[in-house]
Parts: structure tokens; sequence; C-alpha cells
């Protein structure tokens, strides 16, 4: 759901003296200039905790490296010339799977429609933050359910190809009214301007950066008060602009979530706000009482490094989110747990106290074999009545095939499945349409996959 904007439309009452300047000299390209062929491979991307939300690209003050990208058309659009028309530029990351970025779409249009005058502005494609294959963000996927809902269910592009046809769809379904840029195939804007995966520029047109906002648009930053501010304005004052709405905490799972030693266990804590102004949420760890062995990270649009003990989340109003807490586990069995405040900013007796518990079973301790998730190939999917699957050599008798429906119900349960050569059919033909997650185990190795049938 696309947040309904509340900012005010004032026009600027500016007198712009923009003129076209000198080449400007930006810090050394972070590209080579050339445009990729389709074919062109993605790189091997960082996953976390290589990576994080926190800023890390250029800040305030700094002088940006240039850097020559293309649209989906071939266009090319180089940062020094761009700034040569003496207009400041902002840069907004994005990718199709981030609902985040789609949520503000809105905003960038109503930008674009207000300001586009006085300021280029431009997306800039990268990563795919939610997609069907583990995220670079969570190690693992996380898929989410705004993009369940939508349906925007798409892997990590291998290809330059790939990626375009993506940006493409993205622009038809949600179209953006500024320039959107395809990263490189080895994603060096994204590396070098900050690997968030919504973060934004606002660039003075000598190339040093003006505003540099780890989230585009998230409170407390708001990037119409930078314009203004930039131009010598005073933003417009807007009323119930506190996000102080009270919101509710509307479940999560009391018991303790059982998987294998050596397994990555995710649990998650359902929230709502049924007020008519947007909440600002502290998730605070309170306590944790883990294994020697294990770490854990709290998780909101991605996961923070497991040193930090306090996150911050925007729940708009009318809307349900949900934020994650992932447990780290070894390869010993054991048990562990985590106290959290959820508070709310602005409104200090609005806060809920949970404890979140994550337990590797007492069988044996031989560390679990991880598979490869693209030894695991699920063909036709979608599918309709039926299935095939290829899970490589080395499984045991006890192959056992689950599949659990986006509420977490086990829904098929195969305990001694065939693999014959590492293939095996898999009848679906009583399963109603949906996405479906798929896991394959057995006592050395555990994959799952998505699938969706139709």
């Amino acid at each position: 759901m696309t947040k309904h904007l509340k900012i005010s439309l004032f026009l600027l009452p500016l007198i712009i003296h923009s003129s076209s300047q000198a080449q400007v000299a930006l810090a050394p390209s972070v590209t080579d200039g050339y445009l990729p062929a389709d074919s062109e491979a993605v790189c091997e991307i960082p996953f976390f905790p290589e990576i994080s939300d926190e800023l890390e690209g250029p800040f305030e003050g700094a002088l940006i490296n240039d850097f020559t990208l293309y649209d989906v058309e071939g266009t090319a659009y180089t940062a020094s010339e761009i700034l040569e028309d003496g207009k400041p530029m902002m840069l907004i990351s994005s990718s199709y799977s981030c609902f985040v970025y789609r949520w503000q779409i809105d905003k960038i249009n109503m930008l674009q429609s207000v300001f586009g005058d006085f300021i280029n502005i431009y997306v800039v494609n990268t990563v795919e933050a939610h997609p069907t294959d583990p995220s670079p963000y969570f190690n693992a996927v996380n898929i989410g359910a705004a993009n369940y809902a939508e349906e925007i269910l798409i892997s990590q592009p291998l290809t330059y190809g790939e990626r375009k046809d993506i940006v493409a769809t993205m622009q038809t379904t949600h179209p953006v009214n500024v320039p959107v840029l395809l990263d490189t195939p080895c994603n060096d804007w994204w590396l070098n301007f900050g690997t968030n995966p919504n973060c934004a520029f606002f660039i003075n047109p000598d190339g040093t950066v003006y505003d540099a906002q780890e989230w585009f648009d998230r409170y407390p930053d708001k990037m119409s008060n930078t314009i203004f501010s930039y131009f010598g304005e005073e933003p417009p004052v807007e009323e119930d602009s506190i996000p102080n709405g009270v919101f509710y905490l509307v479940d999560y799972e009391e018991d303790c979530i059982q998987d294998d030693p050596g397994m990555t266990i995710i649990t998650s804590v359902d929230l709502a706000n049924t007020a008519t102004a947007d909440s600002y949420l502290e998730i605070l760890r309170l306590s944790e009482d883990l294994p020697s062995g294990w770490a854990s990270s709290i998780c909101t649009d991605v996961c923070y490094p497991p040193d930090v003990e306090v996150a911050n989340m925007y729940l708009y109003e009318g809307t349900a989110s949900y934020f994650s807490y992932y447990f780290y586990t070894d390869e010993y069995p054991g048990e562990g747990e985590v106290e959290l405040l959820v508070k709310n900013v602005y409104t200090p007796a609005n806060f809920y106290t949970v404890t979140l518990k994550a337990c590797t079973s007492d069988g044996s301790v031989t560390a679990i074999e991880d598979i490869d998730a693209d030894r695991l190939i699920v063909a036709p999917n979608p599918a309709s009545n039926a299935f095939q699957i290829f899970a490589g050599d080395g499984w045991q008798q006890n192959t056992m095939l689950e599949m659990y429906d986006l509420n977490g119900q086990r829904v098929m349960l195969q305990p001694n499945l065939n693999l014959n050569g590492g293939y095996a059919n898999v009848n679906v033909d009583q399963l109603p349409a949906g996405m479906y997650m798929l896991r394959l185990s057995d006592e050395m190795h555990s994959t799952t996959e998505c699938i969706q049938i139709l």
C-alpha cells in the first residue's frame, strides 16, 4: 500500500540564477563508462554482515565520485556532465523488490512535479533487496509480506539484460517520473555510494554532498525540507507531522521455535497501526541469553549487525507490518532467548515487551550441511498440477519434503521422498493456488525454495 502524502504543495517563491558552468571536477569515476551487453553477467554480490543499511557512501561535504550509468534505452548519464547546467542533483537508490522504495514513489513523483525545474532527480536501480533467493541484506530468503501481496516475486538478476527487464517491468507497474539508471553489472555505484537499499543524496552543483540520507525521506529526514533549506526558504509547517499514532502488538510466537543446529532461526513480531497518525517506533534489546557460539540480530527493513541494540521502525497510519529477529545458531544443540521492548517514541505509554525464543534439537551434534540453493531446481515454477525437483546427490533415504503456506502452516508432508538420481516428482493438484515454501531435509542436509501453484 502506498502511503498518502501529506506534504504541502506550495510552489517555491524562488528566483533561480541557474546557468551552465564549466565541466565539474569530481573525484575519479567509479564506472568504466561503457554500455554493458545484455549477456554480461552480474558480479558476485556481498552478503550481510559484509554489508548493512548504515550509510557508507559519500557523507555531507564530501566530493562525489563521477560515474556513467545507462537507462533501459541505452542513454548515458554522466554525473559531471549533469552538473554542468548549474542545478543540484538528487540520487535515490532503489530496487523493484524493495517495498520501502515502492512506498516512496509518490513522494519522488511529487518532488519531480514541484521541484523538477530546479533539480535533476534520478533513481539508481541496484541489487534486489528482497528477491526469491537469499537477500544480501539478510543472508537468507526474506521476500516480505508486501511483495507477496503485490506478487512481486523475482530472483536476483544474473545478467545486465535481466536487470534491464526488471526495471522495464518496474516502470510499467510502479512508474516513477524521473530517469531510472541501471547500476553496472559489478554494482560499482552501489558499492561506492552506500549499499543501503534506499539511500539518497542531494548534491551541490560543485559535486559536494549537501545532504546524505541513510533512508530516502525517512523520518526524521525530509527531502523537501532539505530542498527548501538549500534554496534559503523556510519549510512550510505541516499539520499532524509528529508520528505519535498508537500502535498495537498483533501477534508473535511465544513458544520456542525449533530447528536443526547450525540453522538461522527467524521469528517475527506483527504490529498494526489503526490510528489516524503514523507511528515512530523504537525496538530495544533489553536482555539476551544465548549459547556462546550463537549471535542474533534485529531485522526491520534490513538486518542490523549483532552488536546493534536499538533499531527504529516507521509504521504508517492504517497499516500493518512486522519486524523479524534472527538467531544465528552453531552446530551444537542449544536454547536462546531475547527480551525486546517495542515502544512508541512520541507516545511513551504505548509500548510492549516480548520474549522470543529459539531452540535447536538434542539430536546428533554433527554439523548440518547446507545445500547450495542453486542445486535445488524446481520446474516448472509456477506449476499447476505437478512439478519436478532436482536436488543433486548425497541425500539420505529418509529425505523429507515439506510445503508451507504463507501463514507458516504445513500443507504437505512426504516423509520418505524417493530421490531417484536426485530427481523426484511432486503432485500438488490438491493444493489451492498461491505461494508456498518447499523444504527438503534429511539428517545431514536442509534447503528451501519458493514455488507458485497456479
